[in-house]
Protein backbone atom coordinates (compact mmCIF):
# COMPACT_ATOMS: atom_id res chain seq x y z
CA UNK A 1 0.00 0.00 0.00
CA UNK A 2 1.42 3.66 -0.67
CA UNK A 3 2.28 5.81 1.93
CA UNK A 4 0.61 9.00 1.83
CA UNK A 5 4.19 10.68 1.99
CA UNK A 6 4.88 9.11 -1.05
CA UNK A 7 1.74 9.75 -2.86
CA UNK A 8 2.39 13.50 -1.75
CA UNK A 9 5.73 13.15 -3.38
CA UNK A 10 4.20 12.01 -6.64
CA UNK A 11 2.59 15.47 -7.19
CA UNK A 12 -0.56 13.61 -7.87
CA UNK A 13 -4.09 14.49 -6.39
CA UNK A 14 -5.86 10.79 -5.54
CA UNK A 15 -9.55 10.23 -6.18
CA UNK A 16 -11.79 8.83 -3.59
CA UNK A 17 -11.83 5.55 -4.99
CA UNK A 18 -8.04 5.71 -5.45
CA UNK A 19 -7.71 6.65 -9.21
CA UNK A 20 -4.01 9.05 -9.42
CA UNK A 21 -4.37 12.03 -11.68
CA UNK A 22 -0.93 14.59 -12.15
CA UNK A 23 -1.25 17.94 -11.68
CA UNK A 24 -0.97 20.46 -13.96
CA UNK A 25 2.58 21.43 -15.34
CA UNK A 26 2.99 24.53 -16.54
CA UNK A 27 2.54 23.64 -19.83
CA UNK A 28 -1.04 22.19 -19.56
CA UNK A 29 -1.80 25.58 -17.87
CA UNK A 30 -0.95 27.45 -20.81
CA UNK A 31 -2.84 24.89 -23.09
CA UNK A 32 -5.63 25.01 -20.80
CA UNK A 33 -6.28 28.66 -20.72
CA UNK A 34 -6.19 28.39 -24.48
CA UNK A 35 -9.04 25.93 -24.57
CA UNK A 36 -11.14 27.59 -21.74
CA UNK A 37 -10.92 30.71 -23.70
CA UNK A 38 -11.92 28.86 -27.40
CA UNK A 39 -14.99 27.38 -25.24
CA UNK A 40 -16.21 30.24 -24.20
CA UNK A 41 -15.52 31.96 -27.18
CA UNK A 42 -17.60 28.96 -29.21
CA UNK A 43 -20.43 29.70 -26.65
CA UNK A 44 -20.93 33.07 -26.85
CA UNK A 45 -21.08 32.76 -31.03
CA UNK A 46 -24.02 30.45 -30.06
CA UNK A 47 -25.80 32.51 -28.06
CA UNK A 48 -25.31 30.73 -24.37
CA UNK A 49 -24.85 32.75 -21.63
CA UNK A 50 -21.16 31.93 -20.04
CA UNK A 51 -21.62 30.71 -16.63
CA UNK A 52 -18.42 29.94 -14.06
CA UNK A 53 -18.95 27.98 -10.97
CA UNK A 54 -16.43 28.83 -8.03
CA UNK A 55 -15.68 25.78 -6.41
CA UNK A 56 -16.85 22.34 -6.74
CA UNK A 57 -18.14 20.84 -3.83
CA UNK A 58 -21.08 18.76 -2.71
CA UNK A 59 -23.17 21.91 -3.73
CA UNK A 60 -21.03 23.78 -6.50
CA UNK A 61 -20.91 20.73 -8.72
CA UNK A 62 -24.36 20.11 -8.81
CA UNK A 63 -25.19 23.68 -8.99
CA UNK A 64 -22.63 23.95 -12.47
CA UNK A 65 -24.70 20.66 -13.75
CA UNK A 66 -27.98 22.14 -12.94
CA UNK A 67 -26.89 25.84 -14.54
CA UNK A 68 -25.97 23.75 -17.46
CA UNK A 69 -29.87 21.94 -18.05
CA UNK A 70 -31.38 25.37 -18.67
CA UNK A 71 -31.58 26.93 -21.98
CA UNK A 72 -28.47 29.36 -23.60
CA UNK A 73 -26.02 28.79 -20.49
CA UNK A 74 -22.75 27.78 -20.65
CA UNK A 75 -20.93 26.65 -17.02
CA UNK A 76 -17.56 26.62 -16.65
CA UNK A 77 -16.52 24.96 -13.07
CA UNK A 78 -13.76 26.30 -11.27
CA UNK A 79 -11.38 24.13 -8.90
CA UNK A 80 -8.08 24.77 -7.38
CA UNK A 81 -5.41 22.35 -8.77
CA UNK A 82 -4.79 21.38 -5.26
CA UNK A 83 -3.71 17.66 -4.42
CA UNK A 84 -6.86 17.26 -2.52
CA UNK A 85 -9.06 18.26 -5.24
CA UNK A 86 -7.71 18.46 -8.38
CA UNK A 87 -9.26 14.80 -9.28
CA UNK A 88 -13.11 16.34 -9.49
CA UNK A 89 -11.89 17.86 -12.74
CA UNK A 90 -11.24 15.20 -14.84
CA UNK A 91 -13.78 13.28 -13.19
CA UNK A 92 -16.86 16.10 -14.01
CA UNK A 93 -14.87 16.03 -17.92
CA UNK A 94 -15.29 12.65 -18.15
CA UNK A 95 -19.12 12.81 -17.22
CA UNK A 96 -18.53 11.41 -13.80
CA UNK A 97 -19.55 12.68 -11.12
CA UNK A 98 -17.61 13.67 -7.85
CA UNK A 99 -19.73 13.47 -5.14
CA UNK A 100 -21.64 10.77 -3.53
CA UNK A 101 -25.24 11.18 -4.39
CA UNK A 102 -28.38 8.66 -3.61
CA UNK A 103 -29.93 10.82 -6.15
CA UNK A 104 -29.62 9.35 -9.35
CA UNK A 105 -30.28 12.61 -11.36
CA UNK A 106 -26.69 13.76 -10.14
CA UNK A 107 -25.23 11.65 -12.07
CA UNK A 108 -27.66 11.80 -14.91
CA UNK A 109 -27.22 16.05 -15.69
CA UNK A 110 -23.56 16.04 -15.09
CA UNK A 111 -23.32 13.46 -17.76
CA UNK A 112 -25.70 15.30 -19.69
CA UNK A 113 -23.67 18.52 -19.72
CA UNK A 114 -20.57 17.20 -20.54
CA UNK A 115 -22.45 15.12 -23.56
CA UNK A 116 -23.84 17.95 -24.68
CA UNK A 117 -21.43 20.06 -24.06
CA UNK A 118 -22.73 22.65 -22.01
CA UNK A 119 -20.28 22.14 -19.21
CA UNK A 120 -16.77 22.00 -18.90
CA UNK A 121 -14.47 21.95 -15.40
CA UNK A 122 -11.24 23.53 -15.28
CA UNK A 123 -8.83 25.11 -12.69
CA UNK A 124 -7.27 27.94 -14.77
CA UNK A 125 -8.69 31.66 -12.87
CA UNK A 126 -8.93 33.13 -15.86
CA UNK A 127 -11.90 31.37 -16.67
CA UNK A 128 -13.75 33.91 -14.60
CA UNK A 129 -12.62 36.76 -16.86
CA UNK A 130 -15.41 34.96 -19.24
CA UNK A 131 -17.98 34.88 -17.30
CA UNK A 132 -21.22 37.08 -17.33
CA UNK A 133 -22.38 35.51 -13.75
CA UNK A 134 -19.61 34.00 -11.76
CA UNK A 135 -21.39 31.88 -8.96
CA UNK A 136 -19.42 31.54 -5.36
CA UNK A 137 -19.74 28.18 -3.74
CA UNK A 138 -16.49 28.56 -1.72
CA UNK A 139 -17.58 27.11 1.45
CA UNK A 140 -17.45 28.66 4.36
CA UNK A 141 -16.24 26.63 7.70
CA UNK A 142 -16.71 27.06 12.00
CA UNK A 143 -13.87 25.44 14.01
CA UNK A 144 -15.26 24.67 17.56
CA UNK A 145 -12.24 25.61 19.59
CA UNK A 146 -13.71 23.65 22.50
CA UNK A 147 -16.13 20.42 22.37
CA UNK A 148 -19.29 20.96 23.20
CA UNK A 149 -18.67 25.23 24.20
CA UNK A 150 -19.68 26.92 20.87
CA UNK A 151 -19.09 30.14 22.76
CA UNK A 152 -15.13 29.08 21.47
CA UNK A 153 -14.58 29.18 18.18
CA UNK A 154 -13.54 30.74 14.68
CA UNK A 155 -15.17 30.98 11.17
CA UNK A 156 -12.56 30.32 8.38
CA UNK A 157 -14.07 32.81 5.85
CA UNK A 158 -10.40 33.68 4.36
CA UNK A 159 -10.62 31.40 1.88
CA UNK A 160 -14.07 32.30 0.74
CA UNK A 161 -12.55 36.00 1.09
CA UNK A 162 -9.30 35.25 -1.04
CA UNK A 163 -11.72 33.41 -3.69
CA UNK A 164 -14.14 36.78 -3.79
CA UNK A 165 -10.08 38.86 -4.05
CA UNK A 166 -9.36 36.17 -7.32
CA UNK A 167 -12.88 36.89 -8.58
CA UNK A 168 -12.31 40.85 -8.09
CA UNK A 169 -8.90 40.92 -10.24
CA UNK A 170 -10.45 39.28 -13.01
CA UNK A 171 -14.06 39.75 -13.17
CA UNK A 172 -15.46 41.31 -16.11
CA UNK A 173 -17.10 44.88 -14.25
CA UNK A 174 -21.01 44.06 -16.37
CA UNK A 175 -20.82 40.52 -15.14
CA UNK A 176 -22.96 39.67 -11.58
CA UNK A 177 -20.89 37.52 -8.93
CA UNK A 178 -23.31 35.80 -7.27
CA UNK A 179 -22.92 34.19 -3.86
CA UNK A 180 -24.53 31.41 -3.06
CA UNK A 181 -22.14 30.62 -0.45
CA UNK A 182 -23.68 30.67 3.51
CA UNK A 183 -21.71 33.31 4.86
CA UNK A 184 -22.01 36.04 8.52
CA UNK A 185 -24.86 38.28 8.08
CA UNK A 186 -23.17 41.37 6.51
CA UNK A 187 -19.94 39.52 4.50
CA UNK A 188 -21.29 40.61 1.00
CA UNK A 189 -22.01 44.52 1.75
CA UNK A 190 -19.12 44.92 4.36
CA UNK A 191 -16.62 42.63 3.40
CA UNK A 192 -16.93 41.53 -0.29
CA UNK A 193 -17.86 45.03 -1.86
CA UNK A 194 -15.12 46.79 -0.33
CA UNK A 195 -12.59 44.25 -2.00
CA UNK A 196 -14.33 45.07 -5.43
CA UNK A 197 -14.72 48.59 -5.12
CA UNK A 198 -11.12 48.60 -4.20
CA UNK A 199 -9.71 45.97 -6.97
CA UNK A 200 -11.80 47.78 -9.58
CA UNK A 201 -10.22 51.10 -8.34
CA UNK A 202 -6.63 49.68 -9.03
CA UNK A 203 -7.70 47.82 -12.51
CA UNK A 204 -8.60 51.50 -13.25
CA UNK A 205 -5.17 52.68 -12.26
CA UNK A 206 -3.28 49.93 -13.56
CA UNK A 207 -4.86 50.41 -17.09
CA UNK A 208 -4.10 54.22 -17.27
CA UNK A 209 -0.56 53.98 -16.43
CA UNK A 210 -0.03 51.47 -18.70
CA UNK A 211 -1.49 53.73 -21.43
CA UNK A 212 1.48 56.31 -20.82
CA UNK A 213 3.92 53.78 -22.35
CA UNK A 214 1.72 53.73 -25.90
CA UNK A 215 1.13 55.89 -28.91
CA UNK A 216 -2.25 58.15 -29.21
CA UNK A 217 -3.37 55.32 -31.81
CA UNK A 218 -2.65 52.56 -29.73
CA UNK A 219 -4.47 54.23 -26.55
CA UNK A 220 -7.65 54.94 -28.66
CA UNK A 221 -7.89 51.38 -29.35
CA UNK A 222 -7.06 49.95 -26.11
CA UNK A 223 -9.60 52.04 -24.60
CA UNK A 224 -12.40 51.11 -27.20
CA UNK A 225 -11.94 47.63 -25.96
CA UNK A 226 -11.62 48.03 -22.44
CA UNK A 227 -14.18 47.56 -19.87
CA UNK A 228 -13.54 49.95 -18.11
CA UNK A 229 -12.62 52.85 -19.90
CA UNK A 230 -14.27 52.99 -23.20
CA UNK A 231 -16.73 55.88 -22.41
CA UNK A 232 -14.05 58.30 -20.87
CA UNK A 233 -12.40 57.72 -23.96
CA UNK A 234 -11.44 61.16 -24.45
CA UNK A 235 -10.19 61.58 -21.25
CA UNK A 236 -7.97 59.59 -21.25
CA UNK A 237 -6.57 60.37 -24.51
CA UNK A 238 -6.03 63.87 -22.91
CA UNK A 239 -4.55 62.35 -19.92
CA UNK A 240 -2.22 60.47 -21.93
CA UNK A 241 -1.11 63.50 -23.85
CA UNK A 242 -0.51 65.17 -20.14
CA UNK A 243 -0.29 62.85 -17.30
CA UNK A 244 -0.95 64.36 -14.27
CA UNK A 245 -2.36 63.50 -11.09
CA UNK A 246 -5.83 65.37 -10.32
CA UNK A 247 -7.06 64.45 -13.83
CA UNK A 248 -5.49 60.32 -13.32
CA UNK A 249 -8.30 60.90 -9.95
CA UNK A 250 -11.11 62.31 -12.20
CA UNK A 251 -10.54 59.58 -14.41
CA UNK A 252 -10.48 56.53 -11.93
CA UNK A 253 -13.45 57.97 -9.76
CA UNK A 254 -15.67 58.34 -13.07
CA UNK A 255 -14.48 55.18 -14.87
CA UNK A 256 -15.82 53.61 -11.10
CA UNK A 257 -18.98 54.98 -11.10
CA UNK A 258 -19.59 53.74 -14.26
CA UNK A 259 -18.67 50.50 -13.65
CA UNK A 260 -19.64 49.65 -9.70
CA UNK A 261 -19.43 46.29 -9.06
CA UNK A 262 -22.08 44.21 -9.27
CA UNK A 263 -22.83 41.82 -6.25
CA UNK A 264 -26.05 39.82 -5.64
CA UNK A 265 -26.57 36.78 -2.49
CA UNK A 266 -28.62 33.99 -2.78
CA UNK A 267 -28.43 30.89 -0.59
CA UNK A 268 -29.36 27.63 -1.87
CA UNK A 269 -31.66 25.26 0.41
CA UNK A 270 -29.93 21.90 -0.56
CA UNK A 271 -31.66 18.62 0.56
CA UNK A 272 -29.13 15.61 0.22
CA UNK A 273 -30.65 12.57 -0.73
CA UNK A 274 -32.81 10.85 -3.71
CA UNK A 275 -34.36 14.19 -3.79
CA UNK A 276 -30.96 16.28 -4.31
CA UNK A 277 -31.74 17.65 -7.29
CA UNK A 278 -35.44 18.68 -7.22
CA UNK A 279 -34.59 20.49 -3.90
CA UNK A 280 -32.33 22.90 -5.57
CA UNK A 281 -34.46 23.48 -8.86
CA UNK A 282 -38.11 23.37 -7.30
CA UNK A 283 -37.86 24.58 -3.72
CA UNK A 284 -38.11 28.86 -2.90
CA UNK A 285 -35.09 31.00 -3.06
CA UNK A 286 -34.49 34.04 -1.09
CA UNK A 287 -32.20 36.75 -3.24
CA UNK A 288 -31.23 40.35 -2.61
CA UNK A 289 -28.51 42.82 -4.34
CA UNK A 290 -26.36 45.56 -3.44
CA UNK A 291 -28.06 47.64 -5.99
CA UNK A 292 -30.97 47.50 -7.81
CA UNK A 293 -28.89 46.14 -11.06
CA UNK A 294 -27.29 43.50 -9.29
CA UNK A 295 -30.77 42.67 -7.85
CA UNK A 296 -32.52 42.61 -11.40
CA UNK A 297 -29.39 40.33 -13.06
CA UNK A 298 -29.81 37.83 -10.28
CA UNK A 299 -33.69 37.73 -10.68
CA UNK A 300 -33.07 37.10 -14.23
CA UNK A 301 -30.41 34.32 -14.24
CA UNK A 302 -32.58 32.77 -10.85
CA UNK A 303 -35.99 32.37 -12.64
CA UNK A 304 -34.05 31.01 -15.78
CA UNK A 305 -31.95 27.92 -13.69
CA UNK A 306 -34.32 27.73 -11.12
CA UNK A 307 -37.39 25.83 -13.24
CA UNK A 308 -39.59 23.75 -10.77
CA UNK A 309 -43.12 24.91 -10.19
CA UNK A 310 -42.23 25.76 -6.41
CA UNK A 311 -39.28 27.76 -7.11
CA UNK A 312 -40.62 31.07 -6.34
CA UNK A 313 -38.29 34.15 -5.90
CA UNK A 314 -38.22 36.19 -2.36
CA UNK A 315 -36.48 39.16 -3.05
CA UNK A 316 -35.53 41.20 0.18
CA UNK A 317 -34.09 44.83 0.58
CA UNK A 318 -30.31 43.97 1.13
CA UNK A 319 -27.47 40.95 0.89
CA UNK A 320 -27.53 41.16 4.40
CA UNK A 321 -30.84 40.34 4.82
CA UNK A 322 -30.50 37.42 2.43
CA UNK A 323 -27.59 36.33 4.74
CA UNK A 324 -29.39 36.44 7.57
CA UNK A 325 -32.38 34.62 6.63
CA UNK A 326 -30.16 31.45 5.65
CA UNK A 327 -28.49 31.76 9.45
CA UNK A 328 -31.83 32.57 11.04
CA UNK A 329 -34.08 30.08 9.57
CA UNK A 330 -31.72 27.21 10.44
CA UNK A 331 -30.95 28.42 13.90
CA UNK A 332 -34.92 28.14 14.46
CA UNK A 333 -34.83 24.69 13.06
CA UNK A 334 -31.73 23.67 15.45
CA UNK A 335 -33.61 25.15 18.31
CA UNK A 336 -36.40 22.43 17.77
CA UNK A 337 -33.93 20.08 17.89
CA UNK A 338 -32.63 20.92 20.54
CA UNK A 339 -36.05 21.39 22.45
CA UNK A 340 -36.70 17.80 21.18
CA UNK A 341 -33.46 16.59 22.76
CA UNK A 342 -33.78 18.60 26.06
CA UNK A 343 -37.37 17.14 26.60
CA UNK A 344 -36.39 13.71 25.16
CA UNK A 345 -33.47 13.59 28.00
CA UNK A 346 -36.49 14.21 30.26
CA UNK A 347 -38.55 11.71 28.86
CA UNK A 348 -35.89 8.48 29.53
CA UNK A 349 -35.61 9.93 33.17
CA UNK A 350 -39.48 10.30 33.62
CA UNK A 351 -40.26 7.21 32.00
CA UNK A 352 -42.66 8.54 29.45
CA UNK A 353 -42.58 7.58 25.78
CA UNK A 354 -41.56 10.67 24.39
CA UNK A 355 -43.28 9.65 20.55
CA UNK A 356 -46.65 9.54 21.88
CA UNK A 357 -46.18 12.35 23.84
CA UNK A 358 -45.02 14.15 20.40
CA UNK A 359 -47.86 12.73 18.62
CA UNK A 360 -50.45 13.98 21.18
CA UNK A 361 -48.79 17.47 21.09
CA UNK A 362 -49.08 17.74 17.10
CA UNK A 363 -52.95 17.55 16.69
CA UNK A 364 -52.70 21.48 18.36
CA UNK A 365 -51.94 22.94 15.23
CA UNK A 366 -49.10 26.04 16.45
CA UNK A 367 -47.23 22.93 17.61
CA UNK A 368 -46.61 21.01 14.51
CA UNK A 369 -42.67 21.47 14.61
CA UNK A 370 -42.21 19.84 18.03
CA UNK A 371 -40.00 16.64 17.16
CA UNK A 372 -38.38 13.59 18.42
CA UNK A 373 -34.99 13.78 16.99
CA UNK A 374 -33.60 11.06 15.03
CA UNK A 375 -30.12 11.14 15.89
CA UNK A 376 -28.03 11.63 18.48
CA UNK A 377 -26.12 14.57 17.42
CA UNK A 378 -27.34 17.17 14.58
CA UNK A 379 -25.47 16.91 11.11
CA UNK A 380 -24.97 18.18 8.16
CA UNK A 381 -23.12 20.76 6.54
CA UNK A 382 -25.66 23.87 8.40
CA UNK A 383 -27.35 23.29 11.61
CA UNK A 384 -24.16 22.76 13.65
CA UNK A 385 -22.48 25.80 11.86
CA UNK A 386 -24.91 28.81 10.77
CA UNK A 387 -26.06 29.87 13.95
CA UNK A 388 -23.10 30.79 14.80
CA UNK A 389 -22.47 32.80 12.06
CA UNK A 390 -25.03 35.37 13.59
CA UNK A 391 -22.32 35.63 16.51
CA UNK A 392 -19.87 35.93 14.55
CA UNK A 393 -20.85 39.11 12.34
CA UNK A 394 -21.85 40.71 15.70
CA UNK A 395 -18.65 40.17 17.56
CA UNK A 396 -16.03 40.67 13.70
CA UNK A 397 -18.35 42.94 11.49
CA UNK A 398 -17.01 46.84 12.49
CA UNK A 399 -20.13 48.33 10.86
CA UNK A 400 -22.69 46.07 13.79
CA UNK A 401 -19.89 46.14 16.81
CA UNK A 402 -20.04 50.26 16.74
CA UNK A 403 -24.04 49.81 17.38
CA UNK A 404 -22.97 47.39 20.23
CA UNK A 405 -24.20 50.21 23.67
CA UNK A 406 -23.38 48.27 27.36
CA UNK A 407 -27.02 48.02 27.67
CA UNK A 408 -27.97 46.00 24.29
CA UNK A 409 -24.72 44.25 25.11
CA UNK A 410 -25.91 42.90 28.45
CA UNK A 411 -29.22 42.06 26.45
CA UNK A 412 -27.57 40.22 23.40
CA UNK A 413 -25.24 38.43 25.74
CA UNK A 414 -27.65 36.50 26.78
CA UNK A 415 -29.50 36.00 23.34
CA UNK A 416 -25.94 34.62 21.95
CA UNK A 417 -25.91 32.25 25.08
CA UNK A 418 -29.00 31.14 24.20
CA UNK A 419 -27.94 30.43 20.31
CA UNK A 420 -24.57 28.91 21.55
CA UNK A 421 -26.33 26.49 24.19
CA UNK A 422 -28.50 25.35 21.55
CA UNK A 423 -25.56 23.98 19.49
CA UNK A 424 -24.22 22.97 21.89
CA UNK A 425 -27.29 20.49 22.95
CA UNK A 426 -26.95 19.19 19.13
CA UNK A 427 -23.48 18.46 19.01
CA UNK A 428 -23.30 16.32 22.21
CA UNK A 429 -25.72 13.52 22.88
CA UNK A 430 -23.35 11.09 21.09
CA UNK A 431 -21.45 11.21 24.64
CA UNK A 432 -25.40 10.16 25.82
CA UNK A 433 -25.41 7.27 23.40
CA UNK A 434 -21.95 5.81 24.58
CA UNK A 435 -23.26 6.42 28.17
CA UNK A 436 -26.10 4.47 27.45
CA UNK A 437 -24.35 1.84 26.21
CA UNK A 438 -22.16 1.43 28.70
CA UNK A 439 -24.93 1.04 31.60
CA UNK A 440 -26.81 -1.29 29.47
CA UNK A 441 -23.46 -3.53 29.52
CA UNK A 442 -23.02 -3.22 33.17
CA UNK A 443 -26.29 -5.03 33.44
CA UNK A 444 -25.29 -8.12 31.87
CA UNK A 445 -22.02 -7.79 33.85
CA UNK A 446 -19.97 -6.48 30.65
CA UNK A 447 -17.46 -3.62 30.74
CA UNK A 448 -17.25 -1.20 27.76
CA UNK A 449 -13.18 -1.12 28.20
CA UNK A 450 -13.26 -4.64 26.78
CA UNK A 451 -16.11 -4.75 24.84
CA UNK A 452 -16.98 -4.61 20.67
CA UNK A 453 -19.34 -1.67 19.87
CA UNK A 454 -20.94 -1.65 16.17
CA UNK A 455 -21.92 2.03 15.34
CA UNK A 456 -24.29 1.72 12.77
CA UNK A 457 -25.26 4.72 10.71
CA UNK A 458 -21.77 7.27 9.78
CA UNK A 459 -24.30 9.47 7.74
CA UNK A 460 -25.13 12.46 8.64
CA UNK A 461 -28.98 11.53 8.44
CA UNK A 462 -30.64 8.91 6.78
CA UNK A 463 -30.23 7.39 3.64
CA UNK A 464 -27.29 9.84 2.34
CA UNK A 465 -23.48 9.45 2.19
CA UNK A 466 -22.89 12.90 3.52
CA UNK A 467 -20.78 12.52 6.81
CA UNK A 468 -20.15 15.95 7.63
CA UNK A 469 -20.74 17.03 11.88
CA UNK A 470 -22.25 13.62 11.54
CA UNK A 471 -23.06 11.39 14.93
CA UNK A 472 -21.07 8.57 14.22
CA UNK A 473 -17.89 10.49 14.95
CA UNK A 474 -18.33 11.68 18.33
CA UNK A 475 -19.65 8.43 19.44
CA UNK A 476 -16.86 6.03 17.82
CA UNK A 477 -14.39 8.91 19.68
CA UNK A 478 -15.46 8.88 22.71
CA UNK A 479 -16.17 4.74 22.60
CA UNK A 480 -12.27 4.59 21.42
CA UNK A 481 -11.63 7.03 24.63
CA UNK A 482 -13.13 4.54 26.61
CA UNK A 483 -11.51 1.93 25.70
CA UNK A 484 -13.51 0.12 23.75
CA UNK A 485 -12.70 -1.93 20.25
CA UNK A 486 -14.87 0.18 17.37
CA UNK A 487 -16.41 -0.75 13.99
CA UNK A 488 -18.65 1.14 11.85
CA UNK A 489 -21.14 0.26 8.95
CA UNK A 490 -22.94 2.39 6.77
CA UNK A 491 -24.94 0.66 3.29
CA UNK A 492 -24.31 4.26 1.77
CA UNK A 493 -20.81 5.58 3.05
CA UNK A 494 -17.36 4.82 1.16
CA UNK A 495 -15.28 6.24 3.52
CA UNK A 496 -14.74 8.32 6.99
CA UNK A 497 -12.86 11.94 6.28
CA UNK A 498 -13.05 12.47 9.65
CA UNK A 499 -11.19 9.86 10.80
CA UNK A 500 -8.92 9.34 7.96
CA UNK A 501 -7.80 12.90 7.97
CA UNK A 502 -7.73 13.53 11.60
CA UNK A 503 -3.87 14.24 11.73
CA UNK A 504 -3.99 16.99 8.83
CA UNK A 505 -6.64 18.80 10.13
CA UNK A 506 -5.47 21.08 13.22
CA UNK A 507 -9.24 21.41 14.52
CA UNK A 508 -10.29 17.92 14.15
CA UNK A 509 -11.98 16.23 17.49
CA UNK A 510 -9.45 14.04 17.60
CA UNK A 511 -7.91 16.17 20.69
CA UNK A 512 -10.70 16.41 22.69
CA UNK A 513 -10.57 12.40 23.06
CA UNK A 514 -7.80 10.28 24.00
CA UNK A 515 -6.62 7.17 21.81
CA UNK A 516 -7.60 8.62 18.74
CA UNK A 517 -4.23 7.61 16.85
CA UNK A 518 -5.53 4.42 15.51
CA UNK A 519 -9.35 6.17 14.42
CA UNK A 520 -7.38 6.99 11.45
CA UNK A 521 -6.79 3.64 9.93
CA UNK A 522 -10.39 2.37 10.48
CA UNK A 523 -12.77 1.85 7.99
CA UNK A 524 -16.79 1.72 6.83
CA UNK A 525 -18.42 -1.63 6.01
CA UNK A 526 -21.35 -1.65 3.89
CA UNK A 527 -22.83 -4.79 5.18
CA UNK A 528 -24.66 -4.89 8.33
CA UNK A 529 -24.54 -8.40 8.67
CA UNK A 530 -20.68 -8.87 8.17
CA UNK A 531 -20.03 -5.84 10.50
CA UNK A 532 -22.20 -7.22 13.11
CA UNK A 533 -20.17 -10.40 13.99
CA UNK A 534 -19.54 -10.73 17.65
CA UNK A 535 -20.12 -7.72 18.72
CA UNK A 536 -21.42 -6.96 22.03
CA UNK A 537 -23.46 -3.91 21.61
CA UNK A 538 -25.09 -1.82 18.62
CA UNK A 539 -25.34 1.77 17.86
CA UNK A 540 -28.34 2.74 15.75
CA UNK A 541 -26.94 6.29 15.14
CA UNK A 542 -28.76 6.92 11.58
CA UNK A 543 -32.11 5.80 10.87
CA UNK A 544 -31.21 4.09 7.13
CA UNK A 545 -34.20 2.54 5.54
CA UNK A 546 -32.07 -1.16 5.70
CA UNK A 547 -31.91 -0.47 9.35
CA UNK A 548 -35.69 -0.03 9.85
CA UNK A 549 -36.16 -3.57 8.36
CA UNK A 550 -34.06 -5.41 11.20
CA UNK A 551 -36.01 -8.12 13.22
CA UNK A 552 -34.73 -9.04 16.67
CA UNK A 553 -33.77 -12.57 14.66
CA UNK A 554 -31.87 -11.38 11.98
CA UNK A 555 -29.60 -8.98 15.10
CA UNK A 556 -28.68 -11.83 16.87
CA UNK A 557 -28.12 -13.81 14.03
CA UNK A 558 -25.48 -11.40 12.46
CA UNK A 559 -23.51 -11.17 15.85
CA UNK A 560 -24.14 -14.84 16.29
CA UNK A 561 -24.61 -14.28 20.06
CA UNK A 562 -28.19 -15.15 21.92
CA UNK A 563 -29.89 -12.03 22.87
CA UNK A 564 -29.32 -11.67 26.37
CA UNK A 565 -25.38 -10.75 25.67
CA UNK A 566 -26.78 -8.08 23.55
CA UNK A 567 -27.04 -4.46 24.05
CA UNK A 568 -28.98 -2.11 21.38
CA UNK A 569 -28.87 1.18 21.84
CA UNK A 570 -31.70 2.92 19.04
CA UNK A 571 -31.58 6.61 18.38
CA UNK A 572 -34.00 6.90 16.38
CA UNK A 573 -34.57 3.93 13.67
CA UNK A 574 -37.07 1.44 15.23
CA UNK A 575 -40.55 2.27 15.81
CA UNK A 576 -42.41 1.28 19.46
CA UNK A 577 -44.03 -1.94 18.61
CA UNK A 578 -40.34 -2.79 16.82
CA UNK A 579 -38.92 -1.66 20.48
CA UNK A 580 -41.29 -4.10 21.94
CA UNK A 581 -40.27 -6.74 20.23
CA UNK A 582 -36.53 -6.47 20.59
CA UNK A 583 -37.43 -6.48 24.31
CA UNK A 584 -39.98 -9.34 23.98
CA UNK A 585 -37.04 -11.34 22.64
CA UNK A 586 -34.72 -10.35 25.45
CA UNK A 587 -32.31 -8.19 23.75
CA UNK A 588 -30.89 -5.66 26.28
CA UNK A 589 -32.49 -2.65 24.30
CA UNK A 590 -32.63 1.38 25.49
CA UNK A 591 -34.32 4.22 22.97
CA UNK A 592 -33.08 7.23 23.45
CA UNK A 593 -35.17 9.84 24.94
CA UNK A 594 -37.59 7.17 25.30
CA UNK A 595 -38.38 5.88 28.71
CA UNK A 596 -39.08 1.92 29.32
CA UNK A 597 -41.18 0.12 26.79
CA UNK A 598 -42.18 -2.49 29.60
CA UNK A 599 -44.38 -0.07 31.58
Amino acid sequence: MKTRKKLEEKKVSISPDGKEFPLPSKEDYENEVKKVRELAKKAKDLGNQVVVVQGLGFVGAVMAAIVAQAEKKFVIGLQRASKRSYWKIPYINQGISPIESEDPKVKEIIKNGIEKEKLYATYVEEAISLGEIVISDIQCDVKKLRFGNSRVFTVEIEPFIEASKEVASLITPSSLYLIETTVPPGTSEYIVRPIFEEAFKKRIVDELRNLKKKNLDEVRELVRNSDFLREVEEEVVSYVESPMKEKEKEIVLKAFRNHRPRIAHSYERVMPGREYVDSVINFPRVFSGVDEVSATMAQKFLSEVLTGPNAKLTRLATPTDSEFAKCAENTYRASIIALGRALGRMAEIMNVDFSEVVDAIKIRPTHRDIMVPRTPTTGGYCLPKDPLFLLWSLKNIPEFKEKLSKENKEALRRVMNLISLIVDINDTDGIHAVELVERELKKIGKKLKVSKVLVAGASYREDVADTRYASYETIVRYLREKGAEVSVTDPYVKSLPELEYQEEDKYSLAKFFARQRELKFLKVNGSFEEAAKGVDAIIFAVPHEPYKKLTPEKICSATGKPPQEIVVVDCGTFNKEQAISMISYGLNFEKMYHGNFKK
